[in-house]
Formats: structure tokens, C-alpha cells, sequence
């Protein structure tokens, strides 16, 4: 089934009590990010272009992303919490794709709309083999079933290192980050231990 937007805010009050009946109460949320192709129907947020783009950017050829607008989706996440539903929101933090100003450089509108000036651009230096910085694989548990699609990031060993990911209370570092491979809190509590997702 094909959404076409973020609709389901309408049949969720009606269907609530039935799904409370079977102790259906999490609902797990598709990707909500604008994804290369934008509102087309195989933008289905994998090929994520802007993860701060929930539908209310010019980018990648719509405003909407394939399931609706960002006014939308809060309506959905709105009705969802009345309904007595709790929302997880699947996200793609791995990968890029639709880089727009060269291989490896993602530039996004800024909150006006207007002007490449919003958060989060990266460089090829965040991904790994995109030239000039050809930045290595990471370290996998099976390398050989790690493949890449569109661009995508390292977070040990990124150029600035950090800018991928940061590791809350590394001290090494300005920028807190997993490519600190000496840092004292990596070795006590783990590469994942103390991982935030920022997505810089």
C-alpha cells in the first residue's frame, strides 16, 4: 500500500479502541525525512537527502515528501498521542543520497527558504570512498555484508573528526566523538556505550 500522505491522523481515532483491544498501542512510523526524489513514489526515506526536511522545504523537486507535508505529520503525531498511542519514528542515520553541490556535498535551504544556510551540510570527508577524502570503511562486525548505498557516513575515522556522531564525555576533543580511539570513556564503557545521535 502506497500512502499518499500522512492521512492516517484520520483513522486513527476510529480505529484505536480496536487496536487498544488487541494491545496495539506503539505505532511504528514510516521515514519521514525529505529523500532524493522528494514527493515521488519511490522516495520512501532510505535514500535520505535532509534529515531536518519533514515536508515544509523546497528540495528535491516538492515541498511535501512522499507522505505529505510537516504540518501533517504533527497533525498524525498529534491525534496518535490523544489516541493513546505511543510514536516511534523509524529514521535512517547512516546514509545520504542526492548529494546537490558535487560528489559527497549536501547543502540544505535554511529555514527561510531561500538560501543554502541550514545545519548539518556535509563534505565528502563524512563519507566513506567519496573523493578527494576517500575516507575508510568503518569497523563492521561482517564487513562483507555491509554494502553502501547512496553515500555512506564513517563516524570513526570522519573528516573533521566528530562531525558525524558524538560521544557524550570525551574530553580528548572539543567536538566529543567515536573516532576518539585513546578517549578514556570509549575504553570504559564501550564504542556504543555513550553514543548520542546528533547528526550534526
Amino acid at each position: 500500500m502506497r500512502p499518499a500522505n500522512h492521512g492516517s491522523g484520520i483513522f486513527l481515532p476510529v480505529r484505536r479502541r480496536r487496536w487498544r483491544r488487541l494491545s496495539l498501542t506503539p505505532y511504528n512510523f514510516r521515514r519521514s525525512s525529505k529523500a532524493f526524489g522528494g514527493a515521488a513514489s519511490g522516495a520512501d526515506g532510505y535514500g535520505r537527502f535532509d534529515p531536518r526536511d519533514l515536508g515544509d522545504k523546497n528540495q528535491m523537486g516538492s515541498v511535501q515528501t512522499r507522505y505529505g507535508s510537516a504540518e501533517s505529520l504533527r497533525r498524525l503525531f498529534a491525534v496518535a498521542h490523544a489516541s493513546g498511542l505511543t510514536v516511534y519514528l523509524d529514521l535512517v542515520l547512516h546514509q545520504l543520497q542526492g548529494a546537490n553541490q558535487g560528489n559527497g556535498v549536501y547543502r540544505y535551504l535554511g529555514s527561510a527558504g531561500k538560501t543554502l544556510n541550514a545545519r548539518g551540510p556535509m563534505n565528502p570527508g563524512c563519507f566513506r570512498g567519496v573523493p578527494p577524502a576517500n575516507r575508510p570503511e568503518d569497523a563492521v562486525p561482517v564487513a562483507a555484508d555491509d554494502f553502501e548505498f547512496g553515500n555512506e557516513k564513517v563516524y570513526q575515522d570522519c573528516d573533521p573528526p566528530g562531525y558525524t556522531i558524538r560521544l557524550s564525555g570525551c574530553r580528548r576533543f572539543d567536538i566529543p566523538h567515536l573516532g576518539c580511539r585513546r578517549c578514556p570513556v570509549r575504553r570504559r564503557q564501550g564504542n556504543m556505550g555513550l553514543v548520542r545521535f546528533i547528526n550534526s
